[in-house]
């Protein structure tokens, strides 16, 4: 009964740091939480994919839609999530970001700063039809 009230104590007395509040987005705006605090980040739409505003011609996000790696394997003991696998497997990091409407979405980011949507990325090496 001890050990319970204890615990009790412990935990009502622990305050957890709070996030910022999530920044107001315009369409087209990502929000990704990085290091205690919100970075606000832009997008385009170029050949039905969504990728970094900073992107001209050549950026690494624009180099992984090129590359051609294998369908990356998800270990047995546990189901992944097919394009942050892929994200990885090109030289990037998948995050997960707010989008203008509230809702999370993945994003394949790069050492440069530019990224791709994760599930574009993905779906543009191995199309949906071809999955099946």
């Amino acid at each position: 009964m001890k050990a319970i009230l204890i615990l009790s104590v412990l935990l009502t007395s622990y305050s957890y740091a709070s996030k910022p509040a999530k920044p107001k987005l315009k369409p087209g705006q990502y929000a990704v939480f990085m290091n205690e605090t919100y970075r606000v980040v832009e997008s385009v739409t170029k050949d039905q994919l969504v990728i970094s505003k900073n992107c001209g011609s050549s950026c690494l996000a624009i180099n992984a839609l090129k590359k051609k790696e294998a369908l990356p394997r998800a270990p047995h003991s546990a189901m992944q999530n097919p394009a942050a696998q892929y994200c990885k497997a090109v030289g990037g990091t998948n995050l997960i970001a707010i989008n203008s409407n509230g809702a999370e979405e993945n994003l394949c980011t790069f050492s440069d700063n530019s990224f791709v949507n994760s599930w574009d990325l993905f779906y543009k090496r191995f199309p949906k039809s071809n999955l099946r």
